[in-house]
């Protein structure tokens, strides 16, 4: 919930059955949500507790998938005791390789899941300092494509469960991230970019 322009949580099951209600409606309320995701365990109410109105919109085809964010790989596991979870979306780019080192990334892998990086570029606070990073710096200029297109090479070179979600306001943004697509990075240069961002 965002009151006042502030990020909090609100898991209870109650609130969740209504905002899925209400999106559901807001999307035409005709096809299932396709992808409904609980965006971070609320300490006030079980993970068990919360996703049971997940678990409850699916089996009523109001939710096609549940995924989750901001989860351990302990939370994610208990997730799954409740419904079926198919991604995972947790804060991965240049400043905050966490997913690599805590063990999500991997489980993702091993257990057929998606991942989401959510701020793969570093958000709006640190998206001009992409720049500043001299092997993203120097490929970019390599390869003659934006820092933004290496940032989004490198996360999908770094597993093949990694999907980047890139916000974008501008049409030429989309027209940017999608050039990454086409971009293939070596063991060497992701490597190069490893060690530039290693903290």
């Amino acid at each position: 919930m965002r009151p006042d322009g502030a990020w909090t949580r609100n898991g209870n099951p109650q609130h969740l059955r209504e905002t899925i209600r209400l999106s559901f409606e807001a999307l035409g309320g005709e096809k299932p949500i396709d992808i409904w995701q609980y965006h971070a365990p609320d300490p006030e109410y079980t993970i068990e507790a919360s996703l049971a109105a997940a678990k409850e919109a699916v089996e009523q085809g109001i939710v096609r998938f549940v995924g989750v964010s901001n989860f351990s790989v302990e939370q994610i596991k208990r997730a799954r005791q409740v419904v079926e979870i198919v991604s995972v979306q947790n804060q991965y780019n240049p400043w905050n390789r966490q997913p690599e080192f805590d063990g999500v990334l991997e489980y993702c892998e091993q257990e057929g899941l998606t991942f989401f990086p959510w701020s793969p570029l570093g958000g709006s606070r640190r998206v001009g300092q992409l720049q500043e990073i001299g092997a993203i710096a120097q490929l970019a200029q390599e390869k003659d494509v934006s820092v933004y297109c290496i940032v989004l090479a490198w996360l999908r070179a770094k597993s093949p469960c990694i999907l980047p979600i890139p916000g974008a306001s501008k049409p030429q943004s989309i027209a940017d991230s999608l050039k990454a697509l086409s971009i293939s990075l070596s063991d060497a240069e992701v490597r190069q970019i490893d060690q530039a961002t290693a903290t």
